[in-house]
């Protein structure tokens, strides 16, 4: 069996794994058995992560510490199954474990110069396929102006070109493959990232030359009962972006839509056109509450919590108990003692020297809490702007940055920073499981303002590179 160099490349067209989010405990009787042995010495942690295309999060299942050598036994959720992804210094790679296998063996060979992974037992062949599926999209990958100035017709030729790459791996290993539910979601997932290529063809040719040309397709074309015909689309963020593209356009297009004149009105038609939508145009139930579901986080990412929680509440009631309500369910709870003028939960951290230090020893100061984790790219981006806005900052009788590294392992982040400048207060945590609890941290990267008498000002301020947040905090000096 060949091994494929783990070499960095996001699968999806557009999917950043940007966020992460904090996973619970597993307990046994709901968990699926993988057998991982590492061969080598890891210079860097394993991680097992889950990418939730609802809150659009990664959620870490499992780190496996470099000091982990050899053979041993991971316990993941089954309910976070079939499609996870193991990650490895800059190397994100799928992972695909069927609910009812518990013989997946994955092998990583750190011994030579470029690091390799093969898979044994039932899953092998599914695993295998994803990853050379993979490397044909990593090695066909093009700058966005060289794919984009290709003439309409070397455009196409090219992407055909590479589907047809895609199908001779196909030929190798669906014979083999058994899971039917696989099979689909592997088709939609090509399928929309293909279309959504020639979607957007048009205008970032015209971006990139000045041609204006005809489009190849348009979102008019998308056959959108095709792509809910399962409940495995919503595991492709292709399929999930195709779609939110098609509910856009269909917003876009209502005679009632304006665009620059009444910008609240506006984006309250926005959200309750999309609820409207969401209800309506979907046979598949599970689809529909899926971006029901995704409709209300959106929103209360917006700061529209009393839309939030309105439709939240109306959607229960019609649609009943639904597991993709139970993560918005979660947050609308959690965060009403974490609501503005709360008293910020007391917390103990630890110093990089191993001092305890208390969140409490910062009252009397404006706060800004960067929550944060190696494994997290999102995170990583947001350090150099998190400098940048530190050092706009630097009245240290009134302002504290305060950077908490989630994965709470000294040594792993004294040797980050070796490497890496990070300006502020840089700590781990006593208690990471009560920390998470308390400030309902399920997602890194995560940034919270606590403002100077230890008050909740924002759990869900804007990030370091937000054009808002300097105002922000210049506003409670």
């Amino acid at each position: 069996m060949r091994a494929i160099p783990l070499l960095f490349y996001t699968i999806f067209l557009f999917s950043n794994l940007n966020a992460t989010t904090i996973s619970l405990r597993v307990h046994s009787n709901d968990s699926l058995k993988v057998n991982l042995a590492i061969k080598g010495d890891p210079k860097q942690p394993v991680y097992i992560l889950h990418k939730n295309n609802l809150t659009d999060d990664e959620e870490i299942l499992k780190i496996v510490s470099k000091d982990q050598k050899g053979i041993q036994d991971l316990f993941l959720p089954k309910a976070q199954a079939p499609l996870l992804y193991l990650k490895y210094a800059e190397s994100t790679l799928p992972l695909y474990i069927d609910r009812n296998n518990n013989d997946l063996k994955v092998e990583i060979d750190l011994t030579k110069k470029l690091p390799s992974i093969k898979f044994f037992g039932d899953g092998k062949y599914v695993n295998q396929y994803l990853l050379e599926k993979k490397q044909v999209i990593e090695e066909s990958d093009l700058d966005l102006k060289e794919l984009y100035s290709m003439s309409q017709n070397e455009f196409i030729n090219y992407n055909n070109q590479v589907k047809q790459k895609i199908n001779d791996v196909r030929k190798i290993y669906f014979n083999r493959i058994k899971d039917y539910n696989f099979k689909t979601f592997d088709s939609l997932d090509v399928d929309a990232y293909f279309l959504i290529k020639n979607i957007i063809y048009a205008d970032y040719h015209n971006h990139f030359t000045q041609e204006k040309v005809q489009p190849i397709s348009t979102i008019n074309d998308i056959q959108i009962t095709k792509f809910e015909i399962t409940e495995m689309c919503l595991l492709s963020q292709n399929c999930v972006n195709l779609i939110d593209m098609y509910i856009a356009n269909e917003i876009r297009t209502d005679s009632a839509y304006t665009w620059g004149k009444d910008v609240e009105k506006e984006i309250n038609f926005y959200f309750n056109k999309k609820l409207s939508i969401a209800k309506t145009l979907f046979a598949n139930n599970n689809v529909s509450m899926f971006f029901l579901t995704k409709t209300l986080l959106s929103a209360s990412n917006s700061g529209r919590t009393d839309f939030f929680n309105a439709n939240l509440d109306h959607i229960e009631k019609n649609n009943g108990a639904h597991k993709f309500l139970d993560y918005a369910m979660e947050r609308q709870h959690s965060l009403e003692h974490l609501a503005k003028g709360k008293d910020a939960p007391h917390i103990q951290l630890i110093s990089m020297s191993g001092e305890k230090i208390s969140l409490k020893d910062d009252i009397g100061k404006i706060i800004y809490l960067n929550i944060w984790s190696p494994a997290c790219s999102a995170s990583v981006n947001e350090l150099d702007n998190l400098n940048e806005l530190t050092e706009s900052f630097t009245d240290t009788t009134n302002y504290s940055f305060i950077n908490i590294y989630i994965d709470s392992d000294l040594g792993e982040l004294n040797r980050f920073l070796a490497s890496k400048k990070l300006n502020g207060k840089n700590v781990i945590l006593e208690n990471p499981e009560d920390f998470k609890s308390q400030y309902f941290i399920r997602t890194t990267p995560r940034y919270i303002i606590i403002d100077k008498d230890g008050k909740i000002l924002d759990p869900f301020a804007p990030r370091p590179s937000s054009p808002k947040i300097s105002q922000v905090l210049k506003d409670q000096h």
